[in-house]
């Protein structure tokens, strides 16, 4: 799994963090990490974090979009 800062608004990673092999108890407190920090309005609606194993961009006429794949 990995943990990425996602900027919706220029459609781009900013950031990513291995967590490395992550069990459900580990996935549920880093879920719960994450929303915290959205309440507390350290993310938005441009610049979110992110918790799946990859992703991928596409382009259409030349305009990025992020997929996210999730296990």
């Amino acid at each position: 799994m990995k943990l990425f800062i996602y900027d919706q608004k220029h459609e781009k990673i900013n950031a990513t963090l291995d967590l490395g092999e992550v069990d459900a108890l580990q996935l549920a407190m880093v879920d719960k990490i994450t929303k915290f920090l959205e309440e507390q309005h350290l993310t938005n609606r441009y610049c979110n974090l992110i918790v799946a194993e990859s992703f991928s961009t596409t382009y259409e006429d030349g305009i990025p979009t992020i997929h996210f794949q999730y296990d």
